[in-house]
């Protein structure tokens, strides 16, 4: 008697703990019958992603709560446990009280009840997981969707430069595809020239630094060099540190910025055959154009000027504010004066003298930018006029002045204004006169040339 006490005790203990555990894992948890599938018995996490209430559950069928979106699905289950004695973690979706379908896992096993199998089923919703996957898998599709239509090159490197990601465009622009492409090109160094891989390299290890890279190089497409704008941003995650950029073909803006290098030095070669000096200046007054004659009356290297305040470093400090303050008065819209001159002084200190023809720059929309000045470099001659008012005045004072007194004492003498004169004197006298008038006028031809 005692041993079947202590026997029925154990048994009850082990039921009880039984259903502590069926009640409250948290898994559906469900007993039915095997063939009709009528449930004995289902625990409180059934009834919570079911919707139910226990009393609702218990002695209906998963039939007659049209539970299983596909009802043959449990007949095949029910089969398989027949045969193996289980069934684990079967996909299938099932429907809600409330009609929403959820995905989970169907697991089941016979359980022996007082002789009788029945079905120990088990439900584990992974409803959140399927969305989370779909949405991964949605977002995965957009991600690689946009990185296609990038445009341009895009990569993701590691940081020893290895292609961990690409797009379509890579391959199309070095001609290889899928495995391919990467037997060939394993890292990004490898598709570009070799005389900017160095380049390149510096710049990845400055972003993995820094966090950002830019950089124009050469990528070998088809076996022809075209330039690319390469751009890096380092992203971190728990695989490691990467740097995720694109490469933009720049081919035909380098094209046209050596074309347009080869106008401008073409363009400078002309300036600087000028004669003249050729002069230009922003509206701050900031040199932006100087050409050599320039360079060789300022004593100065272009690019010793280039960028330097035209007043602050040519024009003498005598002068400075009068001059500035014309000038600032010409970018207002104040009328430009055909010609002026000028003292600029020269890098020894010394200072010249520039006669200036102007023109006012605008853009597009009529805004004064800046003005352009032709320049002579006068010094030279002025002096030279200098010279030459002195000598006049000279010449004036030293021939003119005595060759006025000879004249008027030849006349007073001819006139016999002394004493009476024969014949023979009046004619000598005459040819005087004459001779006077004729040097006199020689001497004004002189002093007016």
């Amino acid at each position: 008697i005692t041993e079947e006490k202590l026997a029925r005790e154990a048994l009850k203990t082990s039921e009880e703990r039984f259903n502590r555990i069926f009640m409250h894992t948290p898994v559906a948890l469900a007993i039915s019958t095997l063939d009709e599938g009528r449930f004995l018995d289902v625990n409180e996490h059934m009834c919570s992603v079911f919707g139910y209430r226990r009393e609702e559950l218990v002695g209906s069928t998963s039939r007659d709560l049209n539970l299983f979106v596909d009802i043959e699905q449990r007949a095949e289950v029910v089969k398989t446990v027949r045969m193996y004695g289980s069934a684990k973690n079967w996909p299938m979706k099932f429907r809600a009280k409330n009609g929403s379908v959820r995905d989970g896992l169907f697991s089941a096993a016979t359980l022996k009840l007082k002789d009788r199998d029945y079905f120990l089923t088990s439900f584990l919703d992974i409803t959140r997981l399927k969305h989370a996957e779909e949405a991964f898998r949605r977002e995965k599709v957009f991600s690689d969707a946009t990185i296609e239509r990038v445009p341009g090159a895009f990569y993701v490197l590691d940081q020893a430069g290895g292609l961990v990601k690409w797009n379509k465009h890579m391959e199309e622009i070095v001609g290889a595809y899928g495995a391919d492409f990467l037997a060939q090109f394993p890292n990004l160094f490898m598709i570009l020239h070799e005389d900017d891989r160095p380049l390149i390299e510096a710049k990845m290890k400055e972003a993995f630094s820094s966090g950002f890279m830019e950089a124009e190089a050469r990528i070998v497409s088809m076996g022809e060099p075209r330039w690319f704008l390469l751009t890096g941003r380092k992203m971190v995650t728990d695989g490691g540190e990467f740097l995720v950029g694109s490469g933009i073909d720049i081919s035909q803006r380098k094209a046209a910025e050596e074309e347009m290098i080869r106008e401008r030095n073409k363009a400078k070669d002309y300036l600087d055959i000028a004669g003249v000096v050729l002069l230009t200046l922003d509206a701050s007054g900031s040199i932006a154009l100087i050409n050599r004659k320039g360079c060789e009356v300022t004593g100065y290297h272009a690019d010793e000027l280039i960028g330097r305040n035209w007043f602050d470093c040519c024009i003498p400090e005598s002068a400075r504010e009068e001059t500035r303050a014309v000038f600032r008065q010409l970018m207002a819209g104040a009328a430009v004066a055909e010609y002026h001159e000028n003292l600029i002084v020269t890098r020894d200190g010394s200072e010249r003298l520039v006669a200036w023809h102007n023109v006012l720059l605008k853009d597009a929309h009529g805004v004064i930018t800046g003005i352009l000045s032709s320049g002579e470099d006068i010094t030279e001659r002025k002096a030279m006029e200098r010279m030459k008012d002195e000598f006049v005045s000279t010449v004036s004072h030293e021939l003119r002045t005595p060759l006025s007194s000879i004249k008027e004492g030849v006349a007073i003498v001819r006139e016999g204004i002394p004493g009476p004169l024969n014949q023979e004197q009046a004619d000598y006298l005459d040819i005087a006169r004459r001779n006077i008038d004729r040097l006199a006028r020689l001497i004004n031809d002189v002093l007016d040339f």
